[in-house]
């Protein structure tokens, strides 16, 4: 009545209070690394491009089906700042197109892979030593021994070339990094009080895999998840590379290389610059993912 606040409203405000304490703190953390703050910097900037991509395009009618014979081949000038490929294409408009392809890739592939490796990888641990354990990770085990690109590139090989497949391509073989991690810290913790507590009073198997041990499994989660995402993108423009990922006239940064590699090094701004966007995306991300295994350590 007077506007005095409740005793509850102030209980509630202290674990908001304690958010925001943790928040702040694993900001400072993030933000000791300049290079990390770097690594962030360039991942917002790529995705601003991605999203506003078609008005930051210089010619974004050359993502398409264009032939511009008059401009072929031209080398980087006022009007074309990064030149031209073979048939008079703006190469800056359709790098800053293919980046919504690369994105899509890699969170795409994180999207499917974290849930179903992390979810193998949880009951596994939980039910070590038993048969379901058992066939899990010796599944894993026979997907780990094979080389990642070259299972990739076998799986591609049998369906179509698309995006859409590259993804399911590289989903089959990266969900078992995601099962042996979480294998491995579930294992570890399987036998803490607070686990052990919750058997005590009951508490069903759902609300013990997904409320007290994965909680405690998030920091090395996230952290893979965004040096994973820079490895996934490079591994689509690999496909894109030889032929199997998004295809013309599609613009892709893999491609882009493939096409332009026949003319080096006369005409070196076709393969230089869609492979200097890849290196940016992916060195991005690692060193974000750096700021973010510091940023998560020790966060309460």
């Amino acid at each position: 009545m007077n506007g005095t606040p409740h005793a509850g409203e102030g209980a509630a405000a202290l674990p908001r209070k304690k958010r925001f304490e943790n928040v702040r703190r694993a900001w400072y953390k993030f933000s000791l690394s300049k290079l990390s703050v770097a690594g962030l910097v360039i991942i917002c900037a790529v995705i601003f491009v991605a999203v506003f991509q078609k008005w930051l395009s210089p010619y974004p009618e050359h993502v398409g089906a264009v032939v511009n014979f008059a401009e072929a081949s031209a080398p980087p000038s006022f009007s074309h700042p990064l030149g031209t490929d073979t048939i008079g294409r703006d190469i800056l408009s359709r790098i800053l197109f293919a980046f919504r392809g690369a994105l899509t890739m890699g969170v795409g592939v994180l999207a499917v892979v974290v849930p179903i490796g992390g979810v193998l990888g949880l009951v596994a641990g939980y039910w070590n030593n038993r048969g379901v354990s058992t066939f899990i990770m010796r599944l894993a085990d026979v997907f780990l021994a094979l080389p990642a690109l070259i299972l990739v590139l076998c799986v591609s090989s049998i369906m179509e070339p698309s995006l859409r497949n590259a993804m399911l391509a590289v989903c089959v073989c990266w969900w078992p990094y995601y099962t042996r991690m979480l294998f491995g810290i579930v294992v570890s913790i399987r036998n803490e009080t607070y686990v052990r507590s919750a058997e005590i009073l009951g508490a069903g198997y759902a609300h013990i895999l997904f409320r007290e041990i994965l909680p405690n499994c998030l920091a090395p989660v996230f952290t893979k998840m965004t040096l994973d995402m820079g490895w996934a993108i490079l591994l689509g423009a690999t496909l894109s590379f030889v032929g199997m990922g998004e295809q013309a006239p599609t613009p892709s940064l893999g491609a882009m290389v493939a096409d332009g590699i026949n003319y080096l090094p006369d005409q070196w701004w076709m393969s230089v610059f869609p492979a200097s966007a890849i290196m940016m995306i992916v060195l991005g991300f690692n060193l974000a993912g750096d700021g973010v295994k510091d940023m998560l350590s020790n966060v309460e």
